[in-house]
This record gives structure tokens, sequence and C-alpha cells, in this order.
């Protein structure tokens, strides 16, 4: 923080006649600004803060909101938002938005599958330690985040149609805060390799939100933006996407196809039906993917038009 913005802050608390409590108001607006300094030497300048999401290349759903990758920003870098960034305004437009019916739904499915143990709950309750998720009681396992129940059965998906992940190097694209990689690394301990592919504030906050877990090798763990694609020649075994693939446009979906899809030996992705925005469609990919996709019917179904990929 400058000398004269410090001035200016004293300037503006002078008149406070009681100095207790002039001083505290001075101490939080210096911790306040020396925050937003810091930030704003992360993202260059105060202009790329305050117009992050004002670009023209629109390359998604996601990337077009303008509150999202603020919030992903200032979560990442400040610990005041990462507190609560999972019960943002601006972030649960995007992600964390879970209801509690769908999240009854999921847990239908994974009791029903006996795919886990108590003490494997116990272990994913662990994602909700940090981000002031939205925590509800569910019968049977307690309290937890309606999110997390969905990324426990989506792991269990995976178990289903690809069994044991240990070994394996797996990629997701639209990775969120890293929260259904968190699930995953913490039932399959040996991974091969994790490596994420979104924008770079997402990106950010994962990296901040995965490391809070100790028993995670970040060194197995690689982040990449659209445009590292170019400098990755890695192979993959299993491809995720939650939806964020099919909300991409036909320019970016074209590019992840050729430098990762292609490269997955077997997929697995959240098809979202979104109209009137510029993307292939369900029966396209095939085609696009040289790929023998089994279709399924999302479940539990959030939208009629939703499925499921498996390859």
């Amino acid at each position: 923080m400058t000398e004269k913005l410090r001035k200016d802050i004293d300037n503006i608390v002078w008149w406070i006649p009681f100095k207790k409590l002039r001083n505290s108001i001075r101490n939080l607006l210096y911790d306040h600004f020396e925050n937003l300094n810091y930030l704003y030497d992360k993202v260059s300048n105060i202009d790329n803060i305050l117009t992050y999401t004002n670009s023209k290349d629109i390359t998604s759903i996601t990337d077009s909101n303008f509150g999202y990758k603020n919030i992903c920003m200032l979560a990442a870098y400040n610990d005041n938002y990462f507190d609560t960034f999972r019960k943002n305004k601006y972030y649960i437009t995007v992600l964390e938005h879970v209801n509690y019916e769908i999240a009854n739904l999921c847990l239908d499915i994974i009791l029903k599958r006996k795919s886990f143990e108590k003490e494997n709950f116990e272990d994913f309750k662990r994602n909700d330690l940090y981000g002031g998720a939205d925590i509800k009681e569910f019968r049977e396992i307690g309290k937890i985040a309606p999110t997390t129940l969905r990324y426990i059965k989506i792991l269990s998906d995976l178990i289903i149609y690809f069994q044991n992940l240990n070994g394996l190097r797996i990629c997701e694209i639209g990775i969120g805060y890293g929260g259904q990689s968190r699930i995953i690394m913490s039932y399959f301990k040996n991974i091969e390799s994790y490596t994420y592919i979104d924008l770079d504030c997402a990106l950010e906050l994962s990296k901040k939100y995965i490391s809070k877990f100790d028993d995670i090798d970040m060194s197995k763990l690689n982040f990449l933006t659209l445009d590292k694609l170019d400098d990755n020649d890695y192979e993959y075994d299993i491809f995720i996407s939650n939806y964020a693939f099919s909300e991409l446009t036909k320019e970016i979906q074209d590019i992840y196809t050729d430098k990762v899809i292609k490269k997955s030996k077997h997929g697995y992705i959240l098809y979202n039906n979104i109209a009137n925005f510029d993307n292939y469609k369900l029966e396209e990919y095939k085609i696009k993917f040289s790929k023998d996709i089994k279709i399924y019917e999302e479940e539990p179904n959030t939208h009629p038009l939703n499925k499921m990929l498996i390859w």
C-alpha cells in the first residue's frame, strides 16, 4: 500500500472521536487495501480485476459470467473470500447449486450401489471443510453439502464403468474448485496423475483448495489453460467432464477434442443440452470423437435432454 493511500485513510478516520474505535477502523481499512493490492498484483493491474470477464472472445457459458470469474480469483488470493465462496451469489449461478431434492436422489443411487463404507463417507465430508459450503442433513450419512453428494454419485459411476482408477492418468475439463477430483483421489489414493483444464481463475482457486488436503500429492497434478494445450503431449486413461464440455463453443470443443479427448482411452461426459448456443449437439459427438460412445440417461435426471456418455 502506498504512503499516499495511508495518508488518505488517516484523513478519512481522523474525525472519529474515540481513539480505540478510530484505530480499529483505520487498521481494518489498511488490511482491506493490503489484500486488494495483493490481489491486483496477481492479476497484473486493477483494470484486469474490474473487467476480468469483459472479453469479446466468449468461449463458453461460464466464460461469459462476469461475477463467477471474479469471485474465483478473489477466493484464490483472499482468505475472507475463500472461506465463503461456495455460498457466493455469483459462484452458485455456475456451481454449488445442487438442490436438496437432487442430492437426495443422488444419495438413493449411492446407497443402492453399496460402493462405499461409513469411513469413506466421513472422508468425503472433508470436501466441505473449506469454502463455506451449504451443509444439509441427510439420512444414514449425516451432514454434507448437496454438491458433494453429486460428486460422490459421479465417483460411483466411474467405479461401475471403469472399476479401479489407481494407477490411471485422469484429465478433467471444467474443474470448478477441484471438488470432484478431491472426491476421486480420496477414494483412489494412488492415481498416476490428474490434469485440470479450465480458465485461469478456476485453476488458481482449485490449486488453493486442493493444497488444503495433506494426503494429496500435488506433484501428480497438472493445471492447464486452453493456451497451454499446444505444449501438452500427455495421453490419458480417463477423460471427465461434468457438463462443461457441452457448454463450450464449437471452436473450443474442436481444440479439446483434438488435444485431449482423442488422446483419452476412456471417457465420462455429462451432456448438458444447451439451446441457442454455438456448440456441437449430442448426435455429432460420435463422429467428432471417433470413439465408440455409449449414451445413457442422466441419473438423476436434471433436464429431460441431459445424457451421460461413456467410452
